[in-house]
């Protein structure tokens, strides 16, 4: 059974080294890993930064709760919302829902991708970067 084994992950191991080297002499990899790791790099970096930007919105909200807690100050929150939506959905939507929020991320991947051969190997890259 163990021979067999053995075997077959040889044979898995020959077809995949073919495989590659018929994808290397096209030159597609080199587009293709080019591509995604720009992706990946841009996805991790957008990712950090969201965590970086919830922090700041998490101490400010908290800040605010403090200062109206103690009565030094009255916090409008639904002010704080619409204008929050309308600055979000560019005065498109009345409030972040689907649509808004597909067309804020078309604008932003259009932005990164900018220019960029291998566009597929770029969005899953980027995707892989968000998800890491």
């Amino acid at each position: 059974m163990e021979g067999r084994l053995d075997k077959a992950v040889d044979a898995i191991k020959e077809e995949s080294l073919k495989t590659i080297g018929g994808a290397i002499k096209t030159g597609v990899p080199s587009q293709l890993s080019w591509g995604f790791l720009a992706g990946f790099a841009s996805g991790f970096t957008m990712k950090k930064i969201s965590k970086i930007l919830a922090f700041i919105g998490g101490l400010g909200f908290m800040g605010l709760q403090y200062a109206s807690y103690n009565g030094y100050i009255e916090v409008d929150y639904s002010g704080i919302e619409k204008d929050l939506a309308r600055r979000l959905t560019n005065g498109k939507h009345k409030a972040m829902d689907e649509i808004a929020a597909k067309e804020q991320w078309d604008k932003v991947m259009d932005v990164i991708g900018y220019n960029m051969p291998a566009g597929g190997g770029f969005t899953a890259g980027v995707m892989m970067g968000l998800r890491y």
